[in-house]
């Protein structure tokens, strides 16, 4: 019950600090081309070819992006997961639910370029996968694996980490950059 209440509070202090924030937009690109480059499978060709197809393919909503949407699933901000401090409650004024809805258009606005960039690299090196595996169902499931490492991925964590992250905010974040970085070096060690 505890982490639950704690769990509460942190999340949307995490989607402020993340989901919708305007230097996360500006910060995180940044930070995941570097991982991109240095953690990519792709030859120099494949990654700018791979990157552009990510505009292409989601613009058009080729079969390809609808394959990487199921098989890794959507970004999971906050706007994504529906859940945020803005949500309305039945209890608002009409001026806070006029508040809430306008504030809900800037952070879906802003959520939607965090996940531009977050999938733009995902994509690329799902596109990677498929490549180097082939486009079946084996293919498919480890470029997801490869698409999903190739950032900082989010889905790994032990129940330990998982419920000490309730209360330091991005522990599992910071726990899974620091074992990317180990697992690089250990795989390609200078």
């Amino acid at each position: 019950a505890a982490v639950k209440t704690l769990r509460a509070i942190t999340k949307p202090m995490k989607s402020l600090l993340t989901g919708i924030s305007p230097l996360f937009g500006i910060n995180n690109p940044i930070r995941d081309s570097a991982s991109y480059f240095m953690n990519t499978e792709a030859n120099a060709v494949h990654m700018v070819t791979n990157l552009g197809a990510y505009f292409v393919d989601r613009s058009t909503n080729s079969e390809m992006w609808q394959n990487f949407l199921f098989d890794t699933g959507k970004s999971s901000g906050g706007f994504v997961s529906g859940q945020t401090i803005f949500e309305q409650h039945p209890n608002d004024s009409k001026a806070v639910a006029k508040l809430r809805k306008g504030a809900q258009t800037v952070g879906r606005g802003l959520s939607f370029l965090g996940e531009v960039t977050e999938n733009s690299f995902r994509y690329a090196e799902y596109k990677e996968g498929i490549r180097k595996y082939g486009n079946t169902p084996e293919g498919r499931r480890k470029a997801a694996q490869m698409a999903a490492d190739i950032t900082v991925n989010f889905s790994r964590s032990g129940s330990a980490t998982k419920m000490a992250d309730s209360v330091c905010l991005y522990l599992n974040a910071n726990v899974q950059g620091i074992d990317k970085m180990a697992r690089q070096i250990k795989a390609h060690p200078i």
